[in-house]
């Protein structure tokens, strides 16, 4: 409840009254720069630091990394040397860092999904088990064609996705969410992002041109993708407490009713008040998903300046610091996902995820059983106490209730 408490008060101090800023800057310049306009500081957020206490020191460190390399050593160079500017560039930094930070995310990707081949064949058989229906009601059949037939309905009308390329999603989400199955059951990893960016490279191929069908037809795929590790998940804890699986899923199709409800309003509150890819709401993985049909659909000349070879560069790094985290070394290494996030976000946001899982390492070695006790608990209620409470003001913005 504490935790809770100072993350409702902290968010409403920032976000309501304005009385606090969104982050204290770093005084001083780096390469000449200053380090406030290369957004290195310290946020103003307990779920910042809550994620950072629940992620890991690991996760919190490549995160970190990538901000160093992004913000503290290209975003420096850049901008002193102005290399962009006299290029023609005209757009901001976080911008063009999303390049480096895209070829890191997708190299990454290709890698882990050519070492998951041998499940894409395994796929056939665990599809062949579908086809005969064990395992699965009849009312279960129902409820999954009436949802292709909302997505196509949808997908036409919302997102320009003839219902020919809607349905080719569709095919695409079975041997796509086996694959991210068995790697939620085999080794505990989902490759979610992976499909989808798979998926927009074949959308590249067949819509040239089309952004917005692109990136919806790699969303369908992912994000179907999503809650298949995610019901992985809740299958094994279910049958661990002896729930059976058809009840299971019954629960969880009343949750995206419930989910669907509560989210997508949510969504409209905050997208609204303060912007998708704002400084407030950056969505990295929405960045990820821009770029990707960008270059899907217009190839390597529609990036900035410069753009085009450090994402091939930063493609080979993920490749390799996959590759090699399965071997001996893996602890000692960055994660590239996490880099690649760590290049996108402002600065900030890597130093204080860092802070919280520097602040939780340091008390498990003080207090290890306090600190495994209460670090879940305290993370969680500081993340539900901020984010409730930033979408309430958002509601408050966006209905005119509130000065944004």
């Amino acid at each position: 409840a504490g935790a809770a408490g100072v993350g409702v008060v902290v968010t409403a101090l920032r976000d309501g009254f304005k009385w606090l800023p969104g982050m204290t800057a770093l005084p001083g310049t780096l390469g000449g720069v200053p380090a406030a306009s290369l957004t290195w500081g310290i946020g103003w957020s307990p779920m910042l630091l809550a994620i950072g206490m629940m992620m890991g020191l690991r996760l919190g460190l490549s995160m970190l990394a990538g901000a160093v390399v992004g913000w503290g050593v290209l975003g420096t160079w850049l901008e002193g040397s102005g290399l962009l500017k006299a290029a023609g560039y005209q757009g901001d930094m976080q911008g063009w860092l999303t390049w480096p930070a895209v070829g890191l995310l997708v190299g990454s990707s290709m890698a882990s999904l050519l070492a998951q081949a041998r499940d894409f064949l395994k796929a056939a058989r665990d599809l062949g088990t579908l086809r005969r229906g064990e395992g699965l009601p009849r009312w279960a059949w129902g409820a999954g064609l009436a949802a292709c037939a909302l997505a196509v309905v949808l997908g036409a009308t919302l997102f320009g996705l003839s219902v020919p390329y809607m349905l080719l999603a569709l095919v695409l989400v079975l041997p796509l969410c086996v694959v991210c199955a068995r790697g939620a059951g085999q080794a505990d990893v989902s490759p979610v992002s992976q499909t989808g960016q798979l998926t927009q490279v074949i959308f590249g191929a067949l819509l040239p041109g089309a952004m917005g069908p692109n990136v919806a037809a790699g969303a369908v795929v992912s994000g179907a993708a999503a809650q298949t590790g995610v019901s992985m998940w809740s299958l094994k804890a279910g049958h661990l407490l002896g729930a059976t699986p058809r009840r299971q899923l019954a629960a969880q199709l009343v949750g995206v009713l419930a989910g669907a409800v509560v989210a997508v309003p949510a969504y409209l509150f905050l997208s609204t008040a303060y912007g998708l890819g704002s400084e407030a709401l950056p969505a990295p993985f929405a960045h990820q998903f821009r770029a990707v049909a960008e270059l899907a659909v217009r190839g390597f000349d529609g990036l900035p300046p410069h753009a085009a070879l450090a994402a091939g560069v930063a493609a080979g790094v993920g490749v390799l610091l996959t590759l090699a985290s399965r071997g001996a070394a893996a602890k000692w290494l960055p994660l590239p996902v996490a880099m690649g996030i760590g290049f996108i976000l402002p600065a900030f946001f890597s130093v204080s995820i860092c802070l919280g899982a520097v602040v939780v390492a340091v008390a498990r070695r003080r207090w290890p059983e306090a600190a495994d006790r209460e670090v879940t608990s305290l993370g969680a209620a500081a993340i539900a106490g901020e984010s409730l409470t930033g979408v309430l003001i958002a509601a408050l913005i966006t209905l005119g209730l509130m000065q944004g």
